[in-house]
């Protein structure tokens, strides 16, 4: 029975119409009641009109740092989470990353930049001193490993992203080659707003870690904050690390995330 007669007079027929279209629409009776009482429509006309109507819920963006193996592969995907992952350029230490990425849909690639002080710094970490030429060069590898690329966040790099000759090197090589920067914010004085002005470019930034402590309780309480900023402000973009007690958090936190929408960063900047 697609059509439905909105036009009726009978209290009796416009009250079976009204629970017909409930059940379509799933939306709430003061909302379908407007439409029927204003307008004569198909069933498929009042479903598109509702979904139209429908507010869009708060979307959350949850990119997972450090993707370098096939085990982190595996206990993302058990999550069945619309996650990010992003992956370290491949080298001697992992290898595969390239290869691991073509598993996704969607995903972000990592990229060492120098710390003020970290012990344990990535292989090829780009420096502040660096020329453009050599930022030039690291970038063409990693778009010759991940051709369908468009954002890469850092990895550490408080020493370089708050060096604006730096950074304004790294947005040049970023606009040559379509590239868009996600700043991980690891320091305050970041110059990536700074030059994302200038450049045209939007401000992507990290608004929460979730896993600063390795530690299931602590990391669901980022999710609420996460959670409670995305609701403020429509928007918002978590950090995370492939951590067997990172995800069983985030698992343990579905029905919380199912009040906002998780997303990749495409669908917001297309």
């Amino acid at each position: 029975n697609d059509d439905i007669n909105l036009s009726t007079d009978q209290n009796s027929s416009n009250n079976m119409q009204l629970e017909d279209i409930k059940q379509i629409s799933k939306i709430d009776e003061n909302l379908t009641k407007q439409i029927i009482n204003e307008q004569n429509l198909t069933s498929q006309q009042v479903k598109k009109q509702l979904h139209q109507t429908k507010p869009n819920k708060p979307s959350l963006a949850i990119i997972i740092d450090d993707m370098a193996s096939h085990t982190h592969v595996d206990m993302l995907k058990k999550t069945n989470l619309k996650l990010i992952p992003s992956f370290f350029p491949p080298d001697k230490r992992h290898p595969y990353t390239a290869e691991l990425a073509k598993d996704f849909e969607f995903f972000m690639v990592h990229l060492p930049l120098a710390a003020i002080k970290y012990d344990k710094a990535e292989l090829n970490t780009l420096e502040p001193k660096d020329s453009k030429e050599v930022i030039s060069k690291r970038i063409a590898y990693i778009k010759k490993h991940f051709p369908n690329l468009k954002f890469i966040n850092n990895h550490t790099g408080s020493l370089f992203t708050a060096d604006e000759t730096a950074m304004k090197n790294l947005f040049d090589v970023f606009l040559e080659n379509d590239f868009i920067f996600v700043d991980s914010r690891t320091i305050g004085n970041s110059k990536a707003p700074k030059l994302a002005k200038q450049y045209n470019q939007p401000y992507i930034a990290r608004d929460v870690f979730l896993d600063n402590e390795d530690n299931v309780e602590y990391i669901k309480k980022q999710i609420i904050q996460v959670v409670n900023e995305a609701k403020n402000k429509g928007f918002a973009i978590a950090i995370a690390h492939p951590r067997k007690n990172t995800f069983e958090a985030l698992v343990q936190s579905k029905e919380l995330l199912n009040s906002v929408e998780l997303v990749y960063l495409n669908e917001i900047y297309k």
